[in-house]
């Protein structure tokens, strides 16, 4: 969710996925609808298949070069 988003814009946001040993496995860019409020739920998804390195991984959200958004989770 973000906070304080530029209301009638359009924002240009990058998701990059790392996995376990650190390697940037994915990145992958889109842009936003208009924004109609100041809060804004957006996400970033990428499939794993069976073959993803078991581990724990890493996605984070970028604005520009600065990353707003970042979260580690577990593959098995």
């Amino acid at each position: 969710t973000l906070q304080q988003t530029p209301v009638g814009e359009k924002l240009s946001l990058r998701c990059h996925w790392t996995d376990p040993s650190g390697a940037i496995v994915h990145q992958n860019r889109y842009q936003t609808q208009t924004m109609t409020t100041s809060v804004w739920d957006t996400h970033c998804r990428l499939p794993l298949g069976s073959q993803a390195t078991p581990g724990t991984w890493k996605v984070e959200m970028r604005l520009e070069d600065r990353t707003i958004a970042q979260t580690e989770f577990q593959v098995q």
